[in-house]
C-alpha cells in the first residue's frame, strides 16, 4: 500500500520589522512551505453490547464477562463479512486495547468508512447468556490522541496502554 502524498500548504510571511544589517537587495517576503500528511490509519473506540446487558433492575441476575481479544476479532470479522462479503474479511484490523466491554482498534484509513458502516449495522448472536450482540462506535479519528476521552486527555494519550 502506498503512503498518501503530502498536501503542500504555502503561506507568505510579511517582511521582518526587526533591524538587520543593511543589504543591497530590498526585503522580500519569504515563502514557507508546510506539509501535512494524511493519516494512514483510522482509529475507532468501540463498545461491545449485548441484548442482555445488565441494567438497574437485573444487575444481579446477569453478569457478563469482559471482552477478550479472540471474541473481539471474531465478532469484528463477522460484522465485516456480513456487510462487505469476502472483501470485508481482507481488511486488516489491529486491536490496540481492550478494557471491560470497550475496544480500541485501527484499520487502514481508506477502509475506515466501510468498517464503521459494517460495525454500526451488524447484529450477531452471542454465546450462551449474551443473547444478540452488536458494536457501538463511540469514536472515530485519524489520530489516536483525538480519540482518547474526546480529545481532552490530560495525560497526553498515555492512558491508552497503561495505568
Amino acid at each position: 500500500m502506498q503512503s498518501p502524498a503530502p498536501i503542500p500548504i504555502q503561506t507568505q510571511t510579511p517582511p521582518s520589522s526587526t533591524p538587520t544589517a543593511p543589504t543591497s537587495s530590498p526585503l522580500q517576503p519569504r515563502t514557507r512551505t508546510t506539509r501535512t500528511l494524511l493519516p494512514t490509519y483510522t482509529y475507532l473506540h468501540l463498545t461491545f453490547l449485548s441484548s442482555r446487558q445488565p441494567n438497574s433492575s437485573n444487575i444481579q441476575s446477569v453478569s457478563l464477562p469482559p471482552l477478550d481479544a479472540i471474541t473481539a476479532i471474531t465478532h469484528l470479522t463477522s460484522a465485516l463479512r456480513a456487510y462487505l462479503g469476502l472483501h470485508g474479511t481482507a481488511i486488516p484490523i489491529d486491536i490496540l486495547k481492550i478494557e471491560n466491554r470497550d475496544a480500541w482498534v485501527r484499520c487502514p484509513a481508506s477502509d475506515g468508512a466501510g468498517v464503521v458502516a459494517a460495525l454500526a449495522s451488524w447484529v450477531g448472536r452471542g454465546s450462551g447468556e449474551e443473547g444478540d450482540v452488536s458494536w457501538r462506535v463511540r469514536g472515530r479519528s485519524g489520530w489516536i490522541g483525538k480519540l482518547l476521552d474526546g480529545g481532552s486527555d490530560k495525560n497526553g494519550g498515555s492512558n491508552l496502554f497503561g495505568d
